[in-house]
């Protein structure tokens, strides 16, 4: 429009050559600045509007996941197949119902996936009122004392009190009330009042959820019977007392023993007993109650002999 402008005004003045000379030259600067080639260099600024580069497959961002529509269809917490390694306390409520919690890893060794075979004992039957009925449990106040067995009771072990089991006997406890299980082994004697059948350590009972209510009702099997038993004393032997009046290693001076006793107190009916890996105890016995030792003892304290009254067999 300006070069336009110029040659309108311009060129009337001019005489003809050089009005011929000058159109020419304008023409050759036009038709030069309309073919000029573009410049080998990109500018740094991008005009407005332009539209940018396609990126490459490369630089394509990848797709998002696809929702995982059972997990977000499941309750929130965490997963069941690991619940029952977590406080229950701090488990949603739709699953402290359904969680059973198990005995530690630890605690649950071969024994506990087979029964015991054949009873050992002859009058094993005297066993059967005692592996069902009421269980109940002791915790605190006995913790870190001596057991019947000689262990130190610890309220966190997976132990159990039984009248007449065997030390050492690894049983299986069922609570009837809600098909829980624990896995146990029966260290101590117990419980003392009618009608129970079993004492359990805290965590056991815990385990049962019978912590709060105290006492449940359960079924008792015998997984395993300890390695040390005495079959031809029968399973009585482990409910009976005796008075323990000497003990040595020499076979021949407990006899000695013995003897010096009997002519003493025939009445007492003293004799030799050896329970596996101990030493030879003169001892008068075995009674079926605990009161009819006691009456012995006391008969003999009063006569000036040390003694004491312990179970036939732990």
């Amino acid at each position: 429009m300006g070069i336009g402008f110029h040659i309108r005004f311009i060129l009337p003045s001019l005489p003809s050559p050089t009005l011929a000379l000058t159109v020419a030259l304008c023409g050759a600067v036009l038709a030069a600045g309309c073919t000029a080639a573009a410049p080998d260099w990109e500018p740094d600024w991008k005009p407005h509007g332009r539209t940018p580069a396609t990126p490459s497959a490369a630089d394509q961002p990848s797709a998002p996941p696809a929702p995982d529509t059972e997990r977000l269809a499941s309750p929130p917490g965490p997963s069941r197949e690991h619940a029952d390694r977590l406080p229950t306390d701090r488990l949603p409520t739709d699953q402290l119902a359904t969680v059973e919690p198990r005995a530690p890893q630890a605690m649950q060794p071969a024994w506990a996936d087979h029964f015991a075979t054949e009873p050992p004992f002859a009058d094993a039957h005297l066993a059967t009122p005692y592996l069902e009925g009421i269980a109940s449990w002791y915790g605190p106040t006995f913790h870190g004392k001596p057991t019947a067995s000689g262990e130190i009771y610890n309220q966190f072990g997976l132990t159990a009190a039984h009248p007449m089991l065997p030390m050492g006997t690894k049983i299986l406890v069922e609570n009837l009330e809600n098909g829980r299980r624990v896995w146990v082994r029966i260290n101590d004697r117990g419980p003392y009042k009618k009608g129970r059948v079993l004492d359990l350590s805290k965590v056991a009972a815990d385990q049962l959820d019978m912590v709060q209510a105290g006492t449940a009702s359960v079924r008792i099997t015998v997984l395993r019977w300890p390695e040390d038993i005495q079959p031809e004393l029968g399973l009585k032997a482990y409910r009976q007392f005796v008075v323990q009046v000497a003990a040595d290693h020499d076979p021949f001076r407990a006899e000695a023993r013995r003897r010096s006793f009997h002519k003493r107190f025939p009445w007492a009916k003293f004799h030799i007993d050896r329970a596996p890996g101990s030493a030879f105890t003169v001892i008068s016995g075995p009674y079926d109650d605990g009161q009819a030792a006691n009456r012995t003892a006391r008969r003999l304290q009063e006569a000036g002999v040390t003694c004491l009254v312990r179970s036939y067999r732990k």
